[in-house]
């Protein structure tokens, strides 16, 4: 019986802990255009999600205010104040894994690993975009198998799979492999998760074009290609 983990939120201060810099460099991106407060400014250090949701609508109101479209990478950052759902699945290689879930709507995080001596991938996305019904469906027809949610064992190094009941994270030289291919480890740690995992499954076949970059990316990321 394959286990379908509860909706979870967690707290945007513990969240935003790694992409802290890189959701700062977004927010004075936006506040070049709109005068935003420094209640608004000091969003990442909302305790609850429900605080720093409410923060981020309060922007996007702004632009609407002044008949402003917000930039997609804009509406990312709400995915880390989202209702997050998880799901493992396994599949031959987990780089077409990553490739393949991270390009459905909803999904905000995909994480290479192993779990039970097979190539997997955990995903974190929002059952009111996506439900779990349909993202089973979808990686199903994929060719890929649902797995238990076992719990996470971060690995630092090349030191194997593993066979344990525990899901267990790859290199980091192993993760967001087209990514990485294609505008090397720097881009991705510039990027938050959601951005990285979109980018990563457009680059999976060609290097993404300027146009499609400038959908995902601010100023100051297209400026790193």
């Amino acid at each position: 019986q394959t286990e379908r983990a509860p909706c979870t939120q967690r707290a945007p201060s513990m969240y935003w802990t790694s992409s802290a810099p890189v959701f700062e460099s977004l927010l004075l991106e936006v506040a070049q255009t709109l005068p935003l407060t420094a209640r608004q400014m000091l969003v990442i250090r909302c305790q609850t999600p429900a605080e720093g949701s409410a923060v981020l609508c309060e922007i996007e109101a702004l632009f609407a205010q002044r008949n402003m479209e917000a930039p997609l990478y804009w509406h990312m950052l709400n995915a880390h104040c989202a209702l997050v759902a998880t799901a493992t699945f396994s599949m031959p290689c987990y780089w077409v894994g990553e490739s393949v879930l991270g390009a459905v709507d909803g999904v905000y995080s995909t994480t290479p690993g192993w779990q039970q001596l097979r190539e997997a991938v955990r995903v974190e996305y929002d059952p009111r975009i996506v439900s779990a019904a349909e993202l089973y469906d979808l990686a199903l027809h994929s060719g890929f198998t649902a797995r238990e949610n076992a719990p996470i064992v971060e690995v630092d190094s090349f030191n194997g799979c593993g066979d344990g009941l525990v899901f267990r994270t790859v290199h980091c030289t192993e993760r967001k492999v087209y990514l990485q291919r294609c505008f090397g480890a720097r881009m991705m740690n510039r990027l938050l998760p959601t951005q990285a995992t979109r980018l990563n499954s457009l680059s999976h076949s060609t290097r993404p074009t300027d146009s499609q970059l400038s959908k995902f990316l601010c100023v100051a990321q297209l400026s790193l290609r």
